[in-house]
């Protein structure tokens, strides 16, 4: 029903925090694909292992955290497969899915949307300081700024990093502010502009 109600809006862009097996994006595929719609969905949900299995896996030597016990999880067993084959129509051997939906399109015929998996960890927070993690926190930009065009990677050696495809821009070093501020000016689809600096009044100036 939540879904159905965004049908006003065919931009939106929906949230669930508790995946479970990936019905909210789903759900939001099939609506975008019967009105023409632009609608985004994010899901969040934790990979946990139910308690059957976790003993089991405990008592032969697997570990939470290690990948023989992470796949067992209910993100990376159950919601992530279930919503990357939906959209692809296939599963990851190419034997198509079976069966129709109730509108009559078949579940082989997939969707336009495309997915990303992103996995939260933490950071080591003297390794962020040194400049050492930004490629790992460069989904979290590309989100923030609408997860819009193909993600690029980066390690951030350079004094800037403004993605071919993707509308926002990123000042690594501060003193390279003016070059930066003219290179923006190239872009007029740019939407957000995050600056590095350890210091509030640099960031105000700039």
């Amino acid at each position: 029903c939540l879904i159905a109600a965004s049908g006003l809006r065919p931009n939106a862009l929906i949230l669930d925090f508790f995946a479970g097996s990936g019905t909210t994006l789903h759900a939001t595929a099939l609506l975008n694909a019967e009105d023409g719609g632009n609608r985004r969905c994010i899901l969040v949900t934790n990979n946990e292992v139910n308690e059957k299995a976790a003993k089991e896996l405990n008592e032969r030597g697997i570990l939470a955290g290690q990948p023989e016990f992470e796949e067992n999880g209910i993100c990376e067993s159950v919601t992530f497969p279930r919503c990357k084959y939906a959209i692809n129509g296939k599963r990851d051997d190419g034997t198509e899915l079976l069966g129709t939906y109730l509108n009559g399109r078949e579940m082989k015929e997939g969707f336009e949307e495309n997915i990303e998996y992103f996995r939260l960890d933490f950071l080591d927070p003297h390794e962020v300081a040194y400049g050492e993690k930004f490629e790992a926190i460069l989904p979290i930009l590309w989100m923030m700024s609408g997860a819009q065009g193909k993600r690029e990677r980066d390690e951030g050696s350079q004094a800037w990093f403004i993605p071919k495809n993707s509308p926002f821009a990123v000042l690594i070093d501060e003193h390279a502010f003016s070059k930066f501020q003219r290179e923006l000016q190239k872009r007029t689809d740019i939407t957000h502009v995050f600056l590095v600096t350890d210091s509030v009044e640099a960031y105000r100036s700039m």
